[in-house]
């Protein structure tokens, strides 16, 4: 979608002023609405970021491995709660 390749494409016209927590927290952004991407949609927005800023490619795919990793813990946690949670009742 748009919306990901517009930050990506700000981020090289104002290169000089951009701080790593900055290109973070944009990683981070844009990690977050490619994950609520179809595959195809996301797959063909992170070419173009390839493209377009290798770095920040590369940030967007830890973003995207951390975020889906939490995701998955919390996942666990929330079973091992009910699991516990029905034995106790």
């Amino acid at each position: 979608m748009a919306a990901g390749g517009a930050p990506a494409g700000g981020a090289p016209a104002g290169g000089g002023g951009t701080t790593p927590e900055d290109m973070l927290a944009q990683a981070e952004q844009i990690a977050l609405q490619m994950l609520g991407m179809p595959y195809e949609a996301r797959k063909s927005e992170l070419l173009n970021l390839k493209k377009s800023d290798k770095t920040l490619h590369a940030l967007v795919i830890q973003s995207m491995q951390d975020v889906r990793q939490k995701a998955k813990q919390q996942g666990g946690f929330q079973a091992m709660q009910q699991m516990v949670g029905g034995q106790a009742s």
